[in-house]
């Protein structure tokens, strides 16, 4: 590992300890006439980083004072690495988000996975 992969990985715990949350992911088999969830994988309860940021993509134009925005919300979730055993499943597209900690416990489709390079993996959501 280099220096800098070194540092990042110790700083990982520190992540998940200030902005982490219980998060559950649910497996999921998606087909053309399929979506449920796979049986033979229970969900999986980790600890991860769910963002909710807002972005205006287009303003309006401005009439008598008040101007319209356009405002989407592009959530994502980030997991350590290490939160995944040598059993343990990555998410992967099409499976579901649950953050069970907060107010109606929202659901998320996993839209896409990247890892980060490091030690984490970073999933685009699409709120459900």
């Amino acid at each position: 590992m280099s220096l800098f992969r070194d540092a990042f990985a110790a700083a990982d715990a520190d992540f998940d300890d200030n902005f982490g949350e219980p998060l559950q992911i649910i497996p999921v088999v998606v087909g053309e006439f399929l979506r449920n969830a796979t049986p033979a994988t229970p969900p999986l309860d980790v600890v991860g980083i769910l963002d909710l940021p807002t972005d205006i993509l287009a303003v309006g134009r401005e009439r008598d004072g008040a101007r319209s925005e356009v405002i989407v919300q592009t959530p994502f979730a980030e997991f350590a690495l290490q939160h995944f055993g040598p059993g343990a499943p990555l998410p992967k597209e099409g499976d579901e988000i649950v953050a069970p900690s907060r107010p109606g416990a929202p659901r998320y489709r996993v839209l896409s996975v990247k890892p980060d390079g490091v030690s984490r993996i970073i999933c685009q959501l699409a709120a459900l």
